[in-house]
């Protein structure tokens, strides 16, 4: 039995919370979910750290900002390439 996949903390961050599940299906959706509040969490923090609004971050990956939007509330995940390429900015450099 599933109980709670989600973190208090992660529930109150994103104000989402996962529901009690007995179907194995319904665990892995939920992992999945938090997969992804961790993969946005990511996203924000190192943009944040960055000092870029999400308009910056998407020109230099050469997306649209509604792609990072996306990607910070956890509605997409980017692919594992560009989150190698997120995590290797650095502050003011131009890609």
């Amino acid at each position: 039995m599933h109980n709670a996949p989600c973190t208090p903390s992660r529930q109150e961050k994103s104000n989402v919370s996962c529901k009690k599940v007995s179907d194995p299906l319904d665990e892995t959706a939920c992992r999945v979910h938090c997969a992804a509040m961790n993969t946005s969490e990511i996203i924000r923090a190192r943009r944040a750290e960055l000092g870029l609004s999400q308009r910056q971050l998407a020109e230099r990956l050469n997306i649209n900002t509604s792609t990072v939007w996306r990607w910070e509330h956890g509605k997409t995940n980017p692919d594992i390439f560009v989150l190698a390429f997120i995590n290797s900015l650095t502050k003011g450099e131009r890609s």
